[in-house]
């Protein structure tokens, strides 16, 4: 007897509905992670991104989830891993936690969001169109930042990035993105994608 592999994530049935509840139900989460710490303050990636994923579960254009992958996965895992480690280090040396209980745990659930996201469709074919999403996704960003943001609070580090020594490289930042942010997460999608379509045919062969 034939073992079916069925995805987690397939057009044709309404389990897009119910992922895009599942992400309005984050946006939710983190409304209320910011409310209880006095942070009104929306325009980090990590803090509207589930709202953009649940549109992009609702209209079923998968390319666009793609692309929205591209720009968000390595970000969220760089300051999930940072955020992490640094809380476990005060633990570790019993330095009393900054933020509350709700707060950390909030925090680590809301910037694992793409990495929900590309558990869902990895095994769906990631296309250059999703680049184009990235590319148009980035220059909302950039012009919404630029224009309604204060350069103080240097949202996106889109006005300077002094963690790493650079500053004023905001004329730049797009391409950049793209570079360091997009196309890494490109082709690890178009690997993953790979990967399954020959596990799932070893698979089928070995039934």
């Amino acid at each position: 007897m034939k073992t079916k592999i069925r995805p987690l994530f397939r057009l044709n049935d309404k389990t897009h509905i119910y992922i895009a509840l599942f992400f309005i139900g984050l946006q939710i989460l983190v409304m209320l992670r910011n409310y209880y710490s006095d942070y009104m303050y929306f325009f980090w990636l990590c803090d509207f991104i589930p709202t953009v994923y649940a549109f992009s579960f609702v209209v079923k254009d998968v390319q666009l989830i793609k692309g929205l992958i591209n720009i968000s996965f390595i970000p969220q895992a760089v300051n999930v891993t940072t955020f992490i480690s640094k809380t476990l280090i005060n633990l570790i040396q019993n330095i009393p936690l900054e933020f509350t209980t709700f707060y950390t745990i909030s925090t680590i659930i809301m910037h694992l969001t793409t990495t929900y996201v590309l558990f869902l469709t990895f095994h769906l074919e990631t296309k250059k169109e999703s680049l184009y999403y990235s590319i148009t996704s980035l220059t909302i960003i950039y012009a919404v930042m630029f224009l309604f943001t204060p350069i103080e609070r240097n949202i996106n580090y889109i006005f300077t990035l002094d963690r790493l020594g650079f500053n004023g490289f905001s004329f730049f930042w797009i391409p950049i993105c793209f570079i360091i942010m997009v196309l890494p997460t490109y082709f690890l999608q178009k690997r993953l994608y790979k990967e399954s379509k020959e596990f799932i045919k070893t698979n089928h062969k070995e039934n």
